[in-house]
């Protein structure tokens, strides 16, 4: 198998805090949320091609995060986007238990094909601290995945070995391809299935309380999502072989 000898992480986006509050009309502020890219790419005979690769995040058909290298000018063109900024109108509030379209998904924008891992974080934190809350329940922020107990049937794979409470990765079956016909890499779909479709918070954070004290577990605090996406390019190596340690 072969191994990926480097690994280039997109930094960390500083994102806009909003509070939860739970009140009796069950209505909440929107939670922030991290969109992020990063890279893992094959090295193979003939050196890294690090020049090629490219990936962006969209979110409800629109790109609202990408890394590309641009071989013209050696650096990165990126953006690292805030995830549900455009899910509500000026001066609504989220609705506790109501669905909201969230549909996510990933597309190859460099110039060359690319197999492509998601990994998704979902977690709360204390407002007047910043520090996450490892009492509350990740799966109260209900992004709902399109899939089954064995994993995806339109093409996302659940990698239940590296998924825990807090992160959910998902893998990519087939080869995305890239738009730039670049040496014939060309020729097929560069925008994956949708792996989201909507977005949800539990109501039992309206009524979820301390066993002894009685306060409500989920006053003052916000939930976040992160998604983190990897690309590796399709040269001398396949979907069965990509290592993404």
């Amino acid at each position: 198998m072969k191994r990926l000898k480097k690994f280039l992480s997109a930094s960390k986006i500083n994102v806009i805090a909003f509070i939860l509050m739970v009140s009796l009309a069950l209505v909440a502020s929107i939670g922030a949320a991290h969109a992020a890219v990063g890279y893992l790419v094959q090295s193979t005979g003939v050196g890294v091609r690090m020049y090629e690769i490219g990936v962006s995040l969209l979110e409800n058909g629109e790109r609202v995060s990408w890394r590309d290298y641009v071989k013209e000018t050696a650096q990165w063109d990126e953006n690292h986007g805030v995830l549900l900024r455009n899910m509500l109108q000026d001066g609504k509030q989220v609705v506790v238990g109501q669905s909201y379209s969230e549909e996510l998904s990933v597309r190859n924008s460099g110039a060359i094909n690319e197999y492509v891992r998601v990994s998704i974080y979902k977690y709360w934190v204390d407002k007047k601290t910043g520090e996450k809350r490892l009492d509350l329940e990740p799966a109260y922020i209900d992004l709902h995945l399109l899939c089954d107990a064995t994993g995806f049937n339109n093409g996302w794979h659940l990698d239940s070995a590296s998924s825990t409470a807090e992160r959910t990765v998902l893998l990519y079956d087939s080869l995305l391809y890239s738009e730039v016909e670049l040496g014939g890499e060309g020729g097929g779909p560069s925008i994956t299935q949708v792996f989201s479709d909507t977005l949800t918070i539990d109501p039992r954070v309206a009524s979820d309380r301390h066993p002894i004290t009685g306060e409500y577990l989920y006053k003052d605090v916000e939930f976040r999502i992160e998604i983190s996406v990897n690309s590796v390019q399709e040269h001398n190596t396949s979907w069965e072989d990509v290592s993404w340690s």
